[in-house]
């Protein structure tokens, strides 16, 4: 099969005249949304872009959250071991082992694809419609998909579930401020209880409250704005070598939910500094897999805050109904292995969990083993 070449002036052609032509033919009536080439005039610009000042442009996932004047279509490239790796070092502490780099970069691309998701929901409706780029591989490969080419869930897909429910909470951190938004996309509005409490990384929790909050119909509310400043603010007179100090708010968390009686309808978790500079504690994971109506399940708890909970079997594969999830101190969950081809004492032979705090520590045995 002999390889074609399209150029900028035979793709222009393809989309602006043969396209165009036959969408006219069909469907004269139909207007077409056109997508603007890159680095136009976003604020004038109709139609959507192409922006790839992250991953591409080596953009900080913050990049987001402070350019949410544009219409976009956000997708992600494989961009070789070198971008993950640079992006890795930004993030996080350097990871103990290989293991931990291929973890903590499924971690990465699931979280920058949530920061982009959460920021441009809440811009609704300036900002309407988000997509991720992309679902699946038609070959074994690494890519951005948030499934290999068997099949089988990256950290991405787990995460997609959350940040792409209809009904969303989430936050925006400015400092010691917190905005909590709410996100409706369905067609009535939902009434509820917004519930959040401030914690340190000892299991120690500060201040909590609730207040009773309305979404309106398919659109986005500004829900509350917490000013911490007073716990969670820097000492002025101590200062670092880095633009921002954060060895005060590098010691707490904010959790927040959207509840309807006992029914949680969203939740979430901020973060007052990055992630590789958290201090974080050996959370002390225990777990215990059994059966349960026919189906094994993972009952998960921990004694201190665990980040990014990865459950899995060593050297094999098992889809859970949950993963790479944050799990409060104390709390249990249970989650359920919904896809494993092996036994039950197979799996919890092989069953391992770990969170962000053992992808650095260095005194810290694993695989995590159920107890």
């Amino acid at each position: 099969m002999s390889s074609i070449k399209f150029s900028t002036r035979s793709s222009r052609k393809l989309l602006g005249r043969t396209i165009q032509s036959i969408r006219i033919g069909l469907a004269a009536r139909i207007t077409r949304w056109i997508r603007k080439a890159d680095k136009l005039d976003y604020e004038s610009a109709s139609g959507d872009a192409h922006l790839w000042d992250v991953w591409h442009g080596d953009q900080p996932f913050s990049w987001y959250v402070e350019h949410l004047d544009y219409r976009l279509s956000h997708r992600n490239q494989d961009l070789g071991n070198i971008t993950i790796a640079r992006y890795l070092a930004s993030m996080f502490k350097m990871p103990n082992g290989f293991e931990n780099w291929a973890y903590l970069s499924q971690v990465m691309h699931g979280e920058g694809m949530k920061v982009a998701a959460e920021s441009y929901r809440c811009n609704y409706p300036r900002t309407r419609g988000v997509l991720y780029w992309q679902l699946n591989d038609n070959w074994p490969t690494i890519s951005g998909s948030s499934m290999d080419y068997f099949g089988r869930w990256k950290a991405l897909q787990y995460m997609v579930r959350h940040f792409f429910n209809p009904v969303l909470v989430c936050g925006r951190v400015e400092g010691a401020r917190v905005k909590i938004w709410g996100v409706n996309d369905l067609l009535q509005e939902v009434p509820g209880t917004l519930e959040w409490a401030l914690a340190r990384f000892d299991g120690t929790e500060i201040k909590r409250g609730a207040q009773d909050v309305l979404l309106p119909t398919n659109g986005s509310t500004l829900l509350a704005e917490l000013d911490l400043a007073h716990v969670v603010g820097e000492n002025p007179e101590h200062t670092t070598y880095r633009d921002t100090n954060y060895a005060n708010r590098a010691r707490y968390y904010l959790t927040y939910r959207l509840v309807q009686g006992e029914c949680v309808l969203s939740s979430n978790i901020s973060f007052f500094a990055p992630f590789k500079y958290l201090a974080l504690e050996q959370p002390q994971l225990r777990c215990q897999v059994a059966k349960e109506n026919d189906c094994l399940v993972v009952t998960i708890a921990a004694e201190r805050f665990a980040a990014f909970v990865e459950l899995g079997l060593a050297n094999d594969y098992a889809r859970f109904s949950d993963n790479y999830f944050h799990l409060l101190p104390g709390k249990l969950k249970k989650i359920q292995i919904v896809e494993c081809s092996l036994v039950e004492e197979e799996v919890s032979r092989r069953f391992y969990v770990k969170s962000l705090f053992h992808s650095f520590a260095e005194d810290v045995s694993l695989p995590a083993k159920c107890c």
